[in-house]
């Protein structure tokens, strides 16, 4: 067994930086055999959770729900007829021990909580958790260099919860220098977030699918299973035929 740290090493050097399995294997001092085994072992879980295998049963409240069901739908009637006789919590629970169901009331108004929240408008949450979603993108910009303007692409990660930038140059926007500035930009910030966001990138997807699916480069879900992190893709806001999308490009937005 080889150390996590070693591994994910080498799948820097090789899946990252391109560099070969022969270079990698004479500065390691490791046979290419076992180098192209690591770059095949998939990444190991940080911890083992308990996964449940019969499913939970609950007959006291298998039991209950019907009738709670059938009152909250009553209530969708007498809230607007006759509010004062709706069923409340605790009349429920009241009614549902005459019928010899031996359930708690504390669990009768969690339920009828949960059914409440449900029905409320849903909308889209504009605050976001540290460390929950950052977003990453190209761009280029213009230096002086030896006194003359150079055009010197760079791609730039922004935390939405805190704003924290990072922006790194490179000679290209080739794969290896999308997946180096990520995890230099993690590096950076200190850890990794829980979701990234992403434009329709080359050197990340493939071919654009329906809605918010994509056909991705292996690589970059190699990289994604390395570091753990969900992905989104900004979705295209119009769908052209081919010969515009060829003119004009994609109109994208998160």
């Amino acid at each position: 067994m080889y150390p996590v740290a070693l591994r994910d090493e080498i799948r820097t050097w090789v899946l990252i930086q391109g560099k070969s399995q022969r270079a990698v294997a004479n500065h390691f001092g490791l046979s290419r055999n076992t180098v192209a085994k690591l770059l095949l072992e998939e990444p190991a879980l940080k911890e083992r959770r308990y996964q449940r295998q019969a499913e939970h049963k609950t007959p006291v409240r298998d039991a209950a729900l019907p009738h709670i069901e059938k009152w909250l739908k009553e209530n969708e009637w007498l809230s607007r007829w006759a509010p004062k006789q709706c069923w409340t919590a605790h009349r429920m629970w009241v009614e549902l021990r005459k019928l010899d169901i031996p359930i708690g009331e504390s669990t009768v108004r969690m339920y009828v909580q949960e059914k409440h929240q449900t029905t409320k408008p849903a909308f889209v949450p504009l605050d976001f958790a540290p460390g929950e979603r950052a977003e990453f993108d190209f761009g280029e910009a213009t230096v002086k260099i030896k006194g003359q303007l150079v055009k010197v692409p760079f791609l730039a990660g922004r935390l939405r919860f805190s704003g924290a930038m990072f922006v790194e140059c490179f000679p290209t926007q080739r794969q290896e220098a999308f997946l180096l500035g990520q995890r230099d930009a993690f590096e950076f910030w200190g850890g990794v977030t829980r979701m990234a966001v992403y434009d329709n990138l080359k050197p990340a997807v493939l071919q654009v699918l329906e809605g918010h699916s994509r056909r991705e480069h292996e690589v970059f879900l190699h990289f994604q299973s390395v570091y753990r992190e969900d992905r989104t893709f900004c979705q295209c806001a119009c769908r052209l035929g081919e010969r515009k999308r060829r003119e004009s490009g994609w109109v994208c937005s998160t």
